[in-house]
């Protein structure tokens, strides 16, 4: 895979964890089925899928999670679950800024950078 390639891949990668932290962000709560499968086919676009077992063992395991108190007051598992999975995304995107930077440090890469960080003001 070329230095062309990378690039773009990690472009690609980028824009999709950028699409997916939106969505996360907006989705509401509860953070249901539903809105795990429709993550799941934002991301399907970075070749990152959970899959319908994945998800539904993911699911099931919020039943166990003792729920979360904020400001809004007690959130379930579910919560916590879109919680770690915009922290993943988080992770995901710091990796793959930093690869970034070191196959394409030019111009024309932060340019793009920054239509994908400001997609979604």
């Amino acid at each position: 895979m070329g230095k062309k390639s990378l690039t773009n891949d990690a472009l690609n990668k980028i824009e999709v964890y950028v699409d997916a932290m939106h969505y996360l962000t907006n989705c509401g709560s509860p953070f249901d089925e539903s809105k795990f499968e429709k993550l799941d086919r934002i991301l399907e676009k970075a070749d990152v899928v959970f899959g319908p077992a994945k998800r539904a063992e993911m699911m099931a395991d919020t039943k166990n999670i003792l729920p979360i108190k904020t400001k809004d007051g007690l959130r379930d598992g579910r919560e916590s679950l879109r919680l770690n999975l915009m922290n993943a995304l988080t992770q995901g995107l710091e990796a793959f800024n930093k690869v970034l930077l070191k196959i394409s440090p030019d111009q024309s890469t932060a340019k793009k950078m920054l239509k994908i960080l400001n997609k979604h003001k």
